[in-house]
């Protein structure tokens, strides 16, 4: 009976450290996924299916009777009772004006006229948010603002992040400049100068919805930004200690075996 659970317990300890060293791997790559720019990059995995459920994020209606759908597996046209998928690429964002449709995509900008021919008129970024203007196109990049006037083939850079890229919402520009939302808050950009406006916010002391609170302690947000790199030496300290136990079982068998 004591040998029975003495293996229990070795190939438990083995099998639980394969768990260990995984979930440690992985949740250091989750903690620094937008600096690593993970959600940037895309891998083959045979075998491997990824669910096909539909994740909408936005939908207009052109006055020709059509019904455009953004999602995370492309946009969607809906026509004479017919739904069909012209554009292959993750979009977010739809905008239309003066007939033209935009599409804010994972890899760059499309537009179309009729929801069937979409032109890229930007690539190598994913966009966030377009506006169009007397003045051309206005988008918002991963890596900035950039705009491009009509009688211009060519995108030049309005505004540069200098710092983490922003999660943008919505942009828009006016006589005193360019006005962007996101997730980081409200920026307004002046020439290249992206400077962040300080909202009169009011703050409720000691009160947080649990789930974020469980999520901050989770991720070490709840403690600091400083708190990641206990949570990274942590988590390798997990990956050595499972790998250096799992050569301590092997070593002496290997030994044996000999």
């Amino acid at each position: 009976m004591m040998l029975k659970m003495r293996k229990i317990h070795k190939y438990g300890g083995l099998a639980l450290s394969v768990i260990v060293i995984i979930t440690a791997i992985t949740g250091i790559l989750l903690i620094h996924k937008k600096a690593l720019g993970l959600n940037k990059i895309t891998v083959s995995v045979p075998g491997y299916t990824s669910p096909q459920s539909i994740d909408a994020w936005d939908i207009l209606a052109t006055q020709e009777g059509l019904v455009v759908v953004a999602t995370k597996q492309g946009v969607f046209v809906h026509e004479e009772r017919e739904w069909r998928m012209p554009l292959h690429s993750p979009t977010k964002k739809l905008y239309m004006k003066d007939g033209v449709i935009y599409s804010c995509s994972k890899d760059g900008l499309y537009a179309s006229k009729d929801g069937k021919r979409w032109d890229k008129l930007f690539s190598g970024q994913e966009v966030m948010a377009v506006q169009k203007s007397k003045d051309g196109l206005l988008i918002a990049a991963a890596e900035g603002i950039y705009k491009k006037r009509p009688e211009e083939d060519k995108w030049e850079i309005a505004a540069s992040f200098f710092q983490k890229p922003l999660e943008i919402r919505d942009l828009m520009s006016n006589e005193k400049g360019i006005l962007l939302s996101a997730k980081e808050g409200i920026f307004t950009a002046e020439g290249s100068v992206l400077k962040k406006e300080q909202l009169p916010v009011i703050k409720k002391e000691g009160r947080i919805e649990l789930k974020k609170l469980i999520t901050d302690i989770h991720t070490g947000e709840f403690f600091g930004s400083y708190f990641y790199l206990l949570m990274d030496a942590s988590a390798v300290g997990l990956i050595v200690l499972s790998i250096t136990g799992i050569y301590l079982w092997w070593w002496p068998k290997r030994n044996r075996r000999r």
